[in-house]
């Protein structure tokens, strides 16, 4: 099976302002679509999900504009994942859109519902989404560590940290983006970009000693990359 591999800078976010300007640039940065497109649209009216990867993929003078822009912002920290012997959760993302006040489209993303009991692998029509970037935002953050520990609702919602977990650099019940083989990223920002060295599959994970034990999902949308 062969990995959707794209170089380089990906910029996304919560803000509707900056999405609208993620969803004018990746429109400069690609084909214009045509109305015949639009007949790949499932039943609630959206671009299937390869459509939406495609149009969210940032290239050349968008992608140029868009890093240059980000210069001055800070990105969340990074280290390289230790060896996790935990098996894959292939997760196929769902379309997605953020709606301005007069009903159209501000921005498309992916959406991908996330088990925290297993490291979780993005992928769009069963090819796992490979990036070196990767914009995202998380919400309905809503699981249970163990049983009789508080619930999760926020992507951070501790600040003390976790000796031994997989992830000794991130606070303890975090949620952990990474680019898989390359980076996880830390800090406590639910909307983020994260960059690594080298391209690699799109995970999320939690940071918990015993994963297998946590209960419930969070929501992660994905809105550009590169």
């Amino acid at each position: 099976m062969t990995a959707l591999h794209r170089r380089d800078v990906v910029v996304g976010g919560g803000i509707a302002a900056s999405l609208a300007g993620i969803a004018r640039a990746g429109s400069m940065a690609t084909t214009p679509i045509s109305p015949s497109n639009f007949d790949l649209a499932p039943p609630d009216g959206l671009p299937q999900p390869s459509e939406i990867l495609r149009r969210i993929h940032l290239s050349g003078s968008a992608e140029q504009r868009l890093t240059s822009r980000q210069v001055s912002a800070r990105c969340p920290a990074s280290t390289r994942p230790p060896v996790d012997s935990r098996s894959l959760r292939p997760v196929e993302g769902h379309s997605f859109a953020s709606f301005g006040l007069d009903g159209r489209p501000l921005a498309y993303g992916l959406r991908f519902i996330c088990d925290p009991r297993q490291r979780n692998r993005f992928e769009v029509a069963g090819v796992p989404l490979v990036a070196r970037q990767f914009a995202y935002s998380v919400n309905h953050i809503n699981w249970l560590p163990s049983f009789g520990e508080p619930l999760c609702t926020s992507y951070c919602p501790r600040f003390d940290y976790l000796s031994g977990s997989a992830y000794p650099e991130a606070k303890r019940h975090q949620l952990v983006p990474m680019v898989l083989g390359q980076r996880y990223f830390t800090g406590c920002q639910s909307q983020d970009i994260c960059e690594a060295d080298a391209a690699g599959p799109v995970c999320f994970d939690v940071n918990a000693l015993h994963p297998e034990e946590a209960r419930g999902h969070y929501l992660v949308t994905i809105w550009s990359w590169s």
